[in-house]
């Protein structure tokens, strides 16, 4: 979960969790796991949150993934309703 919220956070904070995650991973390889990494990318920080929190999803159980999925629709309405309002 970690490692998918990586790209969607703020850029002083990417490299210094980057790292702890490789160092993971590292362990993981030590002991017989698989490695995953993702890449950096420059968003606005809003469109980054949405994405994370889509990412970060599958790993959630059931009961919370609904909360998320309501979380996100609120989230999308909100930005809606500010576009619409500023117009």
């Amino acid at each position: 979960m970690i490692t998918a919220a990586i790209p969607f956070l703020d850029q002083e904070y990417q490299r210094d969790l980057y790292i702890i995650v490789r160092l993971m991973e590292m362990r993981r390889v030590f002991s017989g796991g698989m490695l995953e990494a993702r890449g950096r990318q420059e968003e606005p920080s809003s469109l980054r949150r949405r994405k994370m929190l889509r990412a970060v999803r599958p790993c959630l159980p059931a009961e919370d993934r609904k909360q998320l999925d309501m979380l996100i629709k609120a989230i999308d309405m909100k930005e809606i309703l500010e576009r619409e309002g500023g117009k």
